[in-house]
């Protein structure tokens, strides 16, 4: 994406960001200065926050019936430590959504804290922690967020 130095000046000031972040978000293709605003709203710690991750590293929304369940953990979290255990039908985009993507922008927001993956074998676990640790690595998006 070609913007000048100006109007990367421009937006920065804008966002109240270094024009470095500018650049980097220019150098991620066309669609770099669009997600703009979701990157900013990811590094809130609120469920809009996280749907707005989600939406940066996937391209599309978290399923509406997340949406509402992610809003109900928050409204437990409010209240103390929240304890949950996420069952659905194969396909559902439980390990996605939650076990995936919500993790990694977790161990984001709150990078002090632990987080133990629990599942059905140790190999899903493991499997599940790699994926968390990928995204964590070597994704470009999330480290802007």
């Amino acid at each position: 994406m070609n913007i000048d130095k100006a109007t990367m000046k421009a937006i920065a000031e804008q966002f109240g960001v270094p024009v470095a972040e500018i650049e980097a978000m220019a150098q991620l293709g066309e669609d770099g200065l669009r997600v703009l605003d979701d990157v900013y709203a990811a590094r809130e710690f609120t469920p809009e926050g996280f749907f707005a991750f989600f939406r940066v590293l996937n391209g599309y929304d978290v399923l509406p019936y997340w949406k509402d369940a992610i809003r109900r953990l928050f409204k437990q979290h409010e209240a103390g430590p929240v304890e949950a255990i996420i069952e659905a039908f194969r396909g559902s985009a439980k390990t996605t959504t939650f076990t995936i993507h919500f993790i990694a922008w977790f161990i984001g927001q709150k990078p002090h804290l632990s987080n133990l993956f629990v599942q059905a074998s140790d190999e899903s676990a493991a499997m599940n922690a790699k994926n968390v640790a990928n995204i964590i690595a070597n994704e470009p998006k999330y480290r802007l967020i």
